[in-house]
């Protein structure tokens, strides 16, 4: 049976769900998908790893309340 891959378009026989040609083009397919979101998880992850630094300096020891103010500081 003959497919089309659903990233260069070319003719290809394979097993019934199979969508790419080679291991080429579904990384490029996958890469391409994941251009779109790692942007946004990459500056979420950035704020993150702040905040959590900025906790473990103001808490080395343990749990402690800490106050409003001195965060926003």
């Amino acid at each position: 049976m003959k497919k089309t891959c659903n990233e260069c378009g070319l003719a290809f026989a394979g097993r019934a769900d199979k969508k790419f040609c080679s291991d080429y083009c579904r990384a490029n397919s996958h890469n391409k998908a994941q251009k779109v979101i790692l942007p946004k998880i990459r500056r979420i992850n950035k704020i993150l790893v702040k905040n959590r630094k900025i906790l473990a300096d103001l808490n080395p020891h343990g749990k402690k309340k800490i106050k409003k103010e001195t965060l926003l500081n």
